[in-house]
């Protein structure tokens, strides 16, 4: 099974499970709108896509990564977010030519869209900077859109525990054509 089918299948169970929960979210109750700060962090699985220059300086490398990533931001009302993230994947070959590497810092905008008290979609779009080391290339500069999707689940009296679900892809410009990203992460919410 190759990795887009792996990381789409994954997706999908998922949101599957996210979807079998939300009856029983309902039930939960918060008391107040979610306005505030917001940070935390979480791991994940992806998979890359390498430009042919990429290639160079690569030989048949392992194309699925694991991810780290941290995010802070602000949410303005329930409708909109600003959040910055700091994301790092490796496939895990320190040397080589199978080796593949990413680190980025991106700024996005969130649109929310509340489900219930509990449950929350969104769509996030931004613009990131980073940089990636393919195969025996020295570090090459990387920069372009991140966008993608999720789900986040708010817990507590005022909504102060998150746990969200995400997919995201960040489009390459150089070595990496583009990296594909799942991630579940908690956060903690400064909501007032």
């Amino acid at each position: 099974m190759n990795s887009r089918i792996k990381s789409t299948v994954a997706v999908r169970i998922f949101m599957a499970s996210m979807l079998a929960l939300l009856p029983s979210l309902g039930a939960v109750a918060r008391a107040t709108e979610h306005q505030g700060a917001f940070a935390g962090g979480g791991l994940g699985f992806g998979t890359t896509e390498l430009s042919n220059e990429a290639y160079l300086y690569a030989v048949n490398p392992d194309k699925s990564v694991a991810v780290l990533e941290g995010h802070g931001g602000y949410r303005f009302n329930s409708y909109i977010a600003i959040e910055g993230q700091l994301l790092g994947s490796s496939n895990g070959n320190n040397s080589g030519f199978a080796r593949i590497s990413f680190a980025g810092l991106s700024a996005r905008a969130l649109a929310m869209a509340p489900l219930s008290d509990v449950v929350d979609l969104y769509a996030m779009l931004g613009f990131y900077t980073g940089s990636s080391e393919i195969g025996l290339s020295d570090t090459t500069h990387e920069s372009g859109a991140v966008y993608g999707a999720g789900i986040e689940l708010n817990f507590g009296d005022r909504g102060q525990y998150g746990v969200r679900g995400e997919y995201e892809v960040y489009k390459g410009s150089d070595l990496l054509d583009q990296l594909k990203a799942f991630t579940v992460s908690f956060q903690y919410n400064f909501f007032k």
